[in-house]
C-alpha cells in the first residue's frame, strides 16, 4: 500500500495477513487440543467398558448373612486383595474370625471370573442385628486387569511394565437392610421339600414292606401247622 494512502493507526495488509494467520496457528492449535481431548476421553471410556469391576456388598439367604465379592463386569480380575476398617465381629463363634483371614494381606484370590462370585458366611442376620456389633464396616478391594500392562511411571521406560490396578471402597452398612426382605432360599427350601417327601416315601415302602411280609407270615403259619398225610403201603 501506498504510503500516501496509509492512515495513521490503520494496519496495512501484510500486517492483517500476518494476524491472520497467527490467528489460524491459534485455532488450530486449539482444535488439535480438544481433538486429543476427545481422543483421551474416547480411550478411557472403552477402558473403562472393558475392565474388571468388582463389588463387595452383603448377601442374604434365608437368615443367613453373608460377605460377598462378585465381579459384575465382563473380564477376568486378577490378583485380588481385600481388607477392612476394623475387625469382623459376630455372634457365630469363629465366623468372624475366619472374615479377618480372609481381609488380611495374608489373603488373596488369585482370579474371579466375568459374573462370578465368592462369598463367605458371616452371621444369623437377625443375632447380629439385635446384638451390641458394628452397624458398618468400610471395606476396600484391590485388584489387577492382567490383560493391560503400563509402566509406574510412562516417563521410567527402562522399568518393567506391570498389570494395571484398581481399587474400590464400599461402606458395608447393616441399618439399611434391617426393614428389607431377603430373598427366599429357594434352593434350600426345595432340597428340604424333596428330603422330608423322599423320607416319607421310604416309610410308606417300610410300612407296605412290613405288610407284605406279615401277611406272607399269616399265610405260611396254616401250611406248617396242617399235618402230612402217610401214604399206605399195598
Amino acid at each position: 500500500m501506498s504510503e500516501l494512502w496509509r492512515v495513521a493507526g490503520v494496519l496495512t495488509a501484510d500486517e492483517w495477513q500476518a494476524v491472520f494467520a497467527d490467528a489460524g496457528v491459534v485455532v488450530t492449535a486449539l482444535a488439535a487440543l480438544l481433538a486429543l481431548i476427545q481422543l483421551r476421553r474416547y480411550i478411557k471410556e472403552r477402558e473403562d467398558a472393558a475392565r474388571p469391576f468388582l463389588v463387595v456388598d452383603y448377601k442374604f439367604r434365608s437368615i443367613l448373612m453373608m460377605i460377598e465379592v462378585r465381579n459384575v463386569s465382563g473380564a477376568v480380575a486378577s490378583d485380588i486383595r481385600l481388607s477392612v476398617d476394623k475387625p469382623f465381629e459376630g455372634h457365630m463363634a469363629g465366623r468372624a474370625d475366619v472374615l479377618n483371614g480372609l481381609f488380611s494381606d495374608a489373603y488373596r484370590i488369585k482370579q474371579l471370573g466375568p459374573g462370578r462370585s465368592i462369598y463367605w458366611t458371616f452371621d444369623r442376620a437377625p443375632d447380629y442385628y439385635a446384638g451390641d456389633y458394628p452397624r458398618n464396616y468400610e471395606v476396600t478391594g484391590s485388584y489387577s486387569d492382567p490383560r493391560v500392562l503400563r509402566r509406574v511411571a510412562p516417563w521410567k521406560v527402562w522399568t518393567p511394565k506391570i498389570p494395571v490396578t484398581y481399587t474400590e471402597t464400599f461402606d458395608l452398612n447393616i441399618e439399611q437392610w434391617g426393614e428389607a426382605n431377603a430373598d427366599v432360599d429357594y434352593d434350600d427350601k426345595n432340597w428340604n421339600i424333596n428330603n422330608r417327601n423322599e423320607k416319607r416315601v421310604e416309610r410308606i415302602a417300610k410300612g407296605i414292606g412290613n405288610l407284605v411280609e406279615a401277611l406272607k407270615e399269616a399265610n405260611d403259619a396254616p401250611r406248617r401247622s396242617m399235618p402230612v398225610a402217610r401214604r399206605r403201603k399195598r
